[in-house]
């Protein structure tokens, strides 16, 4: 993946030589971040991520090969049950712990 991309990244011509680069160093990300889906191989998952930022930061800085994508997804999902729950359930322990501090305060008083 990265000699595709290195070789993309080095290529000054746009054409369709420096487009195929990137195409295939897109297809062979996309191959290998299931290994890193599944919680396998951190070392290896480290470098993707690596390559990842790399690519993210070059691809916005230049123009030329349509349907090549500017940003690569990321093997870390984030569940959305989790972002919404959390701050609700940190909510409804605030607010009940401050209404059972009222009432013993209300009641010693």
């Amino acid at each position: 993946m990265y000699d595709y991309f290195y070789k993309f990244k080095g290529n000054t011509q746009l054409g369709d030589s420096k487009c195929n680069h990137a195409k295939e160093c897109f297809r062979l990300y996309k191959e290998n971040i299931k290994i890193c889906e599944e919680g396998n191989d951190n070392d290896f998952c480290y470098e993707l991520d690596n390559l990842k930022e790399i690519y993210d930061a070059y691809m916005m800085s230049i123009e030329g090969c349509q349907g090549i994508p500017k940003t690569l997804e990321s093997y870390r999902v984030q569940n959305r049950a989790v972002v919404i729950i959390t701050p609700f359930s940190i909510l409804l322990v605030i607010s009940l712990s401050l209404f059972f501090l009222y009432k013993v305060n209300f009641i010693l008083f």
